[in-house]
This record gives structure tokens, C-alpha cells and sequence, in this order.
């Protein structure tokens, strides 16, 4: 004879099987055979279907990289505007938003148009915002850079909005050392008539100074210029 079934001790089983995600065994009331009945829910959060999983990934990485190529797209095509457009280009494109002044391809972008003497470009990207003392990988600043190309107009632009002369690159070299060791004499009398004459005595990483690399060189009217500021104890800039 069948015993008699306690409907809500099986309904409380059958309740705790289907949360666990287990495959419950259910016994009909009037006590016929047992029928195992699965909930269908996956027992854990890693049991969801892996394909639906990569799939999901897979989705966002591709919105992710279509996002990043374009903001790579947008920061190749600023930087080609500054090596070759025109002023009216460049502030256009800074207008728009389509990059940055003061982010780092803003910052590479000045020290584009520092090399190359674009003063109508570093005089836009300063008013954007951008560091006048910046420094690339290799710690040089602004006013390096255009020193060491002998880019007269900037240096001038950049020492009349007060440029920091005695900032030192990453081999202790300052204005004046690449001034001096790439022979511009004019952009030299530029840099002591801002007040680097001071800066003569900064031994780089090679333990040079100024003149010391004026001698290596066997550069004698550099020397003669040097000579101004070494036999005194103040410059006076009038006579160079």
C-alpha cells in the first residue's frame, strides 16, 4: 500500500532542487512513479553558453578598437596639418576639437612647429594651451629643440614669453650647450642677453660646460663671445 505523501515537504524539496539548479525528482500526489524534471537555469554564473560569452567580448573589443583607430586616425592627421597646413587649417581643426592642445599630441605637435620655425603655429598653440616648457622623451624643451636647429624667430618668440634657458635635457645639456656646440652665434647672443650667463658654468653629463664644448670645437669667435661672460661678473649685454 502506497504511503501517503506529505505535499508540502515535496513542494519545499522540489522549491530547493530548482534554485540549487539541480534535476529534481518529483513524486505525483496520488504516488505514482517519479518523473525527473531539470529547472533549466544554468547552476552558476559560468555555466552560461560560452559562445554568447566571446561573442559579448568579442563585440566590445571591436567598439573599442574602432574607437581607438579613430582617435589614432584624428591624432596622424593633426600632426600632418602642423607639419604642412596653414595657420587658418590648424586652428580650424583646434576649433573642432578634433585633438587635443595640451594632450600629448598637442605637446609633440609644438615641438613640430618649434623645429621647423612655424612662429605663426607656436604662437596659436601657446594661446590653445600648450606648456612652453614642455619636455619630450628625451627632456628637452621647446627652446632646445629650436636652438639646436638654429631657429632664430622662435628662439626669439619663446625667450619674449619667458622660456626657461637653464632647463637642463636628459644629458645635462642646456640652450646654450646645443647653442654653442651646433656654432649659432646669434641665437647664443640671444640666450646671455636673457640672462643665461650663468648657465656657462653647467657641466653637462660629458663634464662640459659652454665653453668647454667651445673649445672642443676649436671654435674661436664662439670662444670670443664666451669670453665676454667669463671675464666678468655680471653680463653686460651691450657688448655683444
Amino acid at each position: 500500500m502506497a504511503q501517503p505523501v506529505d505535499e508540502h515537504e515535496m513542494a519545499k524539496s522540489s522549491l530547493h532542487n530548482f534554485r540549487l539548479g539541480k534535476r529534481s525528482q518529483v513524486v505525483s500526489v496520488d504516488g505514482s512513479d517519479a518523473q525527473e524534471k531539470s529547472s533549466g537555469f544554468p547552476r552558476d554564473k559560468d555555466s552560461f553558453p560560452e559562445d554568447v560569452d566571446q561573442d559579448l567580448h568579442s563585440s566590445v573589443r571591436r567598439k573599442i578598437s574602432a574607437k581607438q583607430r579613430k582617435r589614432v586616425d584624428s591624432e596622424r592627421n593633426f600632426l600632418a596639418l602642423v607639419e604642412s597646413g596653414s595657420l587658418v587649417e590648424v586652428r580650424d581643426a583646434l576649433h573642432r576639437g578634433r585633438t587635443s592642445s595640451i594632450g600629448p599630441i598637442g605637446r609633440e605637435a609644438f615641438f613640430v612647429v618649434c623645429r621647423n620655425g612655424r612662429e605663426d603655429l607656436v604662437n596659436l598653440l601657446l594661446n590653445f594651451g600648450c606648456d612652453l616648457n614642455a619636455r619630450n622623451e628625451f627632456g628637452e624643451t621647446p627652446l632646445h629643440v629650436a636652438a639646436a636647429e638654429g631657429q632664430r624667430g622662435i628662439v626669439e618668440l619663446l625667450l619674449r614669453k619667458r622660456a626657461n634657458t637653464s632647463n637642463c635635457d636628459n644629458t645635462k645639456m642646456t640652450p646654450l650647450h646645443v647653442s654653442v656646440e651646433r656654432g649659432h652665434q646669434s641665437i647664443v647672443k640671444m640666450l646671455l642677453h636673457a640672462g643665461s650667463g650663468g648657465d656657462l658654468e653647467v657641466v653637462n653629463e660629458r663634464g662640459l660646460t659652454p665653453w668647454d664644448t667651445a673649445i672642443k670645437s676649436n671654435d674661436r669667435s664662439m670662444l670670443k663671445l664666451l669670453q665676454v661672460c667669463l671675464l666678468k661678473n655680471f653680463f653686460d649685454a651691450s657688448r655683444l
